[in-house]
Parts: structure tokens; C-alpha cells; sequence
């Protein structure tokens, strides 16, 4: 009965080819869009959710009253102790990270100079916070030596040939700093923020003298807490501004510049647009439901005409 269902379809489409092939390559293409769209748009809308504490990770980010730069006073960067001391003095805070991105970086491997572009500089508690798969070497506490890297699987392949080769191994970081390879990570997923490849020890890559790293008017890093299970990101909100008043040896920065911090949910990071610095480039919301909607228009307009065009058929058989 299926079979002679088919044959007739079959002999249906051979009769009338110009109606068939306009129906199915319009519909066929609408389908073919439809998918395309909506696939982009849910991966954006997956940016960041695959890590394992992802509803409990915040960014820190700060308004500089009266400090607007193209056409926005807030920014992505902030002073280097407000991660630690926000893990030392809130109950709230389980583990916190301050990162550096080192664009355009020379790693020098033996003879071979590579210039590298997502290299970053991170509190050993990088590895506490975001889901960073460990497959080789040190996998308690990766950045423990202020002398170690840990690499991603395509660099140490890259570097070495394999993973466990470059286990141990020394190279040369921004092609003046000795740094030895203490771990190898899975390769960070695409639809995340920003994508580590290589991650040196913060501190070890900074002279322990630095000012900057006690200085409450030098923004320069980023930062990321994570919240313990149950805590209140609205109660640990309220208490962030005690934190310059507290710390700085003036609330207001060399620039007459009040700081206000704010915590922004991992997941809405890549969204966020009029922040200045920010560590990637981010999506914009509005126009994912605007490329959503158009999918869903095309969907619709493919199938009324696909009804359309049937429905004249018949009627010119009756």
C-alpha cells in the first residue's frame, strides 16, 4: 500500500516538474536557512553555560563616575587586590581570580619564536572556577609555582608533538621569562568568552614589589568570583562599596574618579555591550531575537506559499 502510495507521488512530480521543483527548492532552502539561524543563535545563547559552576561565576566590572570613554564610563578592568581581597573579606566569595590577557605574546619554544594571541596571566584559582579539563601533568593545582604554564592540547601538540611530551618542559614566555609546563588542558569549547590557550602563574609574572598589585587606582584586570552554593549575589552587591573605602588610601582615584564595582552573572558577559575593554567581543541580544524572528518569517511565508501553490494545482485539476 506504501509503495503504490510512493509510485504515484513519484509519477505526481514527473507530470507537473516545474511545480515540484518550485516547491521543494523554496521549501527546501527556507528549511535550510531556517536551521542555519537558528543554530548561530542558540549557540550564542550557550556562551559560557557548559562550565560546570557557571550560575555561581560573576564578573566584576566597574563605573567610573565621570570618566566617559567613547561614550560609556563603564569598564571590563579593574584594580588587581579587588579579586583577593573580595575572596578574603566576603563569606559569600568561595574562590576568586584576577586574569590578564597578553595579546601578540613571542612564546619561544628551543630555536622556534611563536607569536601567540590568547595568552593570559591567572590566580591559581582560575582552575577552581571555570571547568578547564586537566589531561595531563599537575591537575590539583596546575599554577601553583610562580614558574609554571599550563597549555591547551592544540599548543602543547603544537609546541612538542604530543601532550605528555611537553610535560616538564621549559619555554620562554613573552621570549624573557622562563616558564615550565606543569599541566595540559582539553581545548576551551567555541562558544566561550575568552578562550585560554596558555595560562602563566598572575604573581609569578609580575615583580612581587609591583605596585600594581596593591594599587587601588590602577585598572589594568580582570576579575571572576566564585559565589558559594546558596549565597546571595544581591546581599554581596550591597556590600562591594565598602571595598574602596576600606582598602584605597583615597575612595576617589588620582583623576578626581569615584569607582563603583557591580557583579554581572557569567552567563550574560558575552551580552553585554558599552563596556569598555572588554576581554572578547560580545554579542548583541536584541539581535539574536531579530535574526530569530527572521528565521521564524521565513519558515512561515515558505510553507504559506508551499499551501498556496498546492492549493492551485488542485484547483486547475478540478
Amino acid at each position: 500500500m506504501i509503495f503504490k502510495h510512493l509510485k504515484t507521488s513519484i509519477r505526481s512530480l514527473i507530470k507537473a516538474k516545474s511545480y515540484s521543483l518550485l516547491n521543494i527548492v523554496g521549501l527546501s532552502t527556507s528549511l535550510i536557512v531556517f536551521l542555519l539561524i537558528t543554530l548561530y543563535v542558540s549557540k550564542e545563547f550557550s556562551y559560557d553555560k557548559y562550565h560546570e559552576k557557571a550560575d555561581r561565576i560573576y564578573r566584576v566590572y566597574k563605573e567610573d563616575i565621570g570618566n566617559f570613554y567613547q561614550g560609556s564610563n563603564f569598564f571590563a578592568v579593574v584594580p588587581s587586590p579587588l579579586a583577593p581581597t573580595m575572596a578574603k573579606d566576603f563569606p559569600e566569595v568561595e574562590a576568586a581570580t584576577r586574569v590578564r590577557r597578553a595579546p601578540n605574546t613571542l612564546v619561544k619554544v628551543g630555536d622556534q619564536v611563536y607569536l601567540e594571541d590568547n595568552t593570559y596571566s591567572a590566580d591559581p584559582s582560575i582552575f577552581n572556577i571555570f571547568s578547564l579539563s586537566i589531561i595531563a601533568g599537575n591537575a590539583s593545582d596546575p599554577l601553583s609555582a610562580y614558574e609554571s604554564v599550563v597549555l591547551s592540547r592544540t599548543l602543547a601538540e603544537k609546541y612538542f608533538g604530543s601532550v605528555d611530551k611537553a610535560l616538564g618542559e621549559t619555554i620562554m614566555y613573552r621570549d624573557e621569562r622562563p616558564v615550565q609546563v606543569s599541566a595540559v588542558f582539553e581545548d576551551m569549547l567555541l562558544n566561550s568568552h575568552f578562550r585560554l590557550t596558555l595560562v602563566v602563574n598572575f604573581e609569578g609574572q609580575m615583580n612581587h614589589d609591583d605596585e600594581s598589585l596593591t594599587n587601588w587606582n590602577n585598572s589594568s584586570y580582570y576579575a571572576f568570583v566564585l559565589l558559594v552554593p546558596g549565597a546571595d549575589s544581591a546581599e554581596l552587591q550591597d556590600k562591594m562599596p565598602e571595598l574602596r573605602t576600606k582598602y584605597a588610601d583615597d575612595p576617589v582615584d588620582e583623576d578626581g574618579q569615584e569607582s563603583i564595582y557591580y557583579l554581572q552573572p557569567l552567563s550574560d558577559v558575552h551580552f553585554t555591550s558599552g563596556v569598555n575593554f572588554d576581554i572578547a567581543p560580545n554579542a548583541d541580544r536584541q539581535s539574536l531575537y531579530i535574526y530569530l524572528g527572521i528565521a521564524i518569517m521565513i519558515l512561515v511565508i515558505a510553507g504559506v506559499n508551499y499551501v498556496n501553490l498546492a492549493t492551485g494545482r488542485a484547483m486547475n485539476k478540478t
